[in-house]
């Protein structure tokens, strides 16, 4: 969020290049599970986890592009916050994946997604305030609606990653 506005594309695209990963790696995982009929957890949970979390890496590629909107020399109030949000998300995210082999029970994890979900909500409603934004333009408010609602989407995304750790805490308890 404090990089200049040229820049951010640049970052954008390293973002594309994350989520050819993200398809690279559900291919092989969806591979993977065709070949092996015994896994350490339901074949149809982790191929649901592999795809919750390849629509993770596609949603936080659809904020980096609002991002980069050229309305945006300051991007608007609410964004650093909420970039901490999707920051938390992903920590968390990838602690729970670490972790998620010898330890079913993510309900931490799963009570986290709902309430960084629940913030992200809030300041997506303050990015997307339409008062101060008629101000600038109709342009800089609808770039500014569709990065709040790029923002909840990608928060949404995490969430229902979470909602697959639950059903696998359910089935392995």
């Amino acid at each position: 969020s404090g990089i200049p506005a040229d820049a951010r594309q640049q970052a954008s695209a390293r973002m594309q290049e994350l989520t050819d990963q993200a398809d690279a790696a559900r291919g092989v995982i969806t591979r993977q599970l065709r070949e092996n009929y015994i896994t350490p957890l339901d074949r149809g949970d982790i191929f649901a986890l592999a795809d919750r979390l390849r629509e993770v890496c596609y949603q936080l590629e659809s904020v980096s592009f609002a991002m980069t909107s050229q309305v945006f020399d300051e991007l608007p109030a609410g964004v650093p916050e909420m970039l901490a949000v999707l920051s938390h998300q992903s920590d968390q995210t990838l602690r729970m994946t670490r972790r998620l082999q010898g330890h079913y029970d993510q309900w931490d994890y799963v009570e986290t997604m709902d309430r960084l979900h629940l913030r992200a909500i809030s300041l997506s409603q303050s990015i997307a305030d339409a008062v101060p934004l008629s101000r600038r333009g109709l342009t800089y408010t609808a770039a500014s609606m569709q990065l709040a609602s790029a923002f909840t989407q990608a928060s949404a995304s995490f969430k229902d990653v979470g909602r697959i750790a639950a059903a696998i805490a359910l089935k392995e308890s």
